[in-house]
């Protein structure tokens, strides 16, 4: 999934400089054979650019071909992929990934299709209002949009690499890091982090949702003339650009009147595009390659359980004192089914997001004192929600509940587990808009928590404030006393 890099290392340059595998050459000149002392000495490395300045060393390149031995990365580049190809640079190179800036940052998925991918590239409208730029040449077609932050390329990845596969490939390269850091992404350090590079994941997905591509294959026969016109210009992307107002050219900039009343019509005309292309089936290329995104994101990211980068802590070692087994979910499984009277499909949803490594064999629950090794590239380790089981790590530390970030998350993730959340939604909600449905979503999982705590704290207070000859404070179920907050967790 990660594919270019490039990062700047400020730490033991001379032992990196003075490595037997790296050649260093310095550019000279060819007529007279003087060394240009201005240009900085350049290794090549299993195709990585190592750049050696006075202060530090530049290192640019393709993480997916460096773990290829610098060959090819037509192929998949999962998680584990990932670990081995840092361990490979920690190695080889002798740097440490706490001490290595990232500068740029790609992201990618290579995506096989079962027909040529130049139609889909071919069917690459706008991205925000940007056109996309098409780059052809014997073992190239592509096309690429810019923006200030980052910029997205689609190509055809078989045929640059001559295979006989179908093979699209979809990027995004940020060429400034402020979105990546937003995202805890600083280093090559964080790239090994699960919830980082998810976060990652769903950028590229949004960022190819926003794209605008059509067919015009599609079937436009039962259109009006009107809507036939706007079908055959909409698939040009000069015309969209005629249409989208310039601020700088106005008066008051995005505040003009005559500009927001422009814009209004682009947008209009633009929803009306839309509106189109799913009445036509013309979107349907475009809702196949963002569920193939999805599924590949899915499966590049599922096995997380790789060995630690250089004997560092992750999943597996997390000075672990027990092992787990499949009884212990089996065992867990049915005694959660039978406490809380869900169904088998609820519960499994449940554990299926739990860190296993996190769990006593004997209560089924995270056992933070059998798991005390903490590094920077050790991975999050899990939260859970008190009332759905569901793993929360990818929101706020202080976070106690699954809640929108979480359960947007597991919307674009996980559609099982979304559909179990969505089934918690009363008629009143199950027509509404997506965002109405995770607020009211996250309500029910508050309200069930307190509403639990609320009833429990009353029947005890009954029982407690009741006249009686006998002391009555031993018929109070401990579980009772845990959810009414009388009690701790620990006792």
């Amino acid at each position: 999934m990660i594919d270019g890099v490039k990062f700047i290392v400020i730490d033991k340059l001379d032992e990196i400089r003075q490595l037997p595998n790296l050649d260093f050459m310095q550019p000279a000149s060819v007529s007279t054979g003087e060394v240009m002392l201005k240009k900085p000495p350049v290794a090549e490395y299993k195709g990585m650019r190592i750049t050696s300045w006075f202060n530090r060393i530049e290192i640019a390149g393709s993480l997916h071909k460096f773990r290829n031995n610098g060959e090819h990365n037509y192929d998949d580049f999962g998680y584990a992929d990932i670990v081995k190809a840092l361990s490979q640079l920690v190695q080889e190179l002798h740097i440490d990934l706490n001490n290595c800036v990232l500068v740029n940052l790609e992201v990618g998925m290579n995506l096989v299709l079962e027909g040529k991918p130049k139609r889909v590239i071919d069917s690459v409208i706008i991205h925000r209002g940007k056109e996309f730029a098409l780059h052809t040449g014997p073992k190239q077609y592509y096309k690429e949009c810019s923006h200030s932050q980052f910029y997205i390329k689609i190509y055809d990845k078989g045929i640059q690499y001559s295979r006989e596969q179908n093979i699209l490939r979809c990027e995004i390269k940020f060429r400034k890091m402020e979105k990546p850091n937003k995202m805890g992404i600083r280093n090559l350090a964080d790239l090994p982090d699960i919830v980082k590079l998810r976060k990652l994941s769903n950028e590229l997905q949004k960022v190819f949702q926003d794209i605008l591509i059509g067919d015009r294959n599609a079937n436009k026969e039962f259109l009006s003339h009107r809507d036939q016109l706007l079908f055959a210009d909409g698939h040009s992307a000069e015309y969209w650009k005629s249409l989208v107002p310039e601020s700088e050219k106005y008066h008051l900039g995005a505040r003009d009147r005559e500009y927001i009343r422009i814009y209004k019509i682009y947008e209009r005309r633009l929803s009306r595009f839309k509106k189109i292309l799913n009445e036509t089936g013309a979107d349907l290329l475009h809702k196949n390659l963002l569920r193939m995104l999805s599924q590949k994101s899915d499966q590049l990211l599922s096995d997380f359980k790789v060995k630690p980068i250089m004997g560092l802590a992750t999943n597996e070692n997390r000075g672990k004192m027990t092992d787990k087994t499949n009884t212990t979910f089996d065992n867990n499984l049915q005694k959660t089914s039978t406490k809380s009277g869900e169904n088998d499909r609820q519960v499994r949803l449940k554990f299926k997001h739990r860190n296993w490594d996190t769990i006593s064999p004997k209560t089924g629950e995270n056992d933070t004192l059998l798991y005390s090794v903490n590094t920077r590239q050790s991975l999050v380790m899990s939260r859970t929600c008190p009332v759905t089981g569901l793993d929360i790590s990818m929101q706020r530390k202080s976070s106690r509940f699954l809640c929108t970030t979480g359960i947007i998350f597991y919307k674009n993730t996980d559609p099982e587990v979304w559909d179990v959340l969505k089934s918690r939604l009363s008629e009143r909600w199950k027509y509404c808009s997506e965002m109405l449905q995770i607020r009211e979503i996250h309500h029910s999982i508050r309200n069930q928590y307190f509403n639990q705590k609320h009833n429990a704290r009353r029947s005890i207070d009954q029982i407690i404030n009741t006249p009686s000859l006998f002391d009555q404070h031993f018929l109070i179920r401990k579980d009772k006393l845990r959810v009414a907050g009388y009690l701790s967790d620990s006792l």
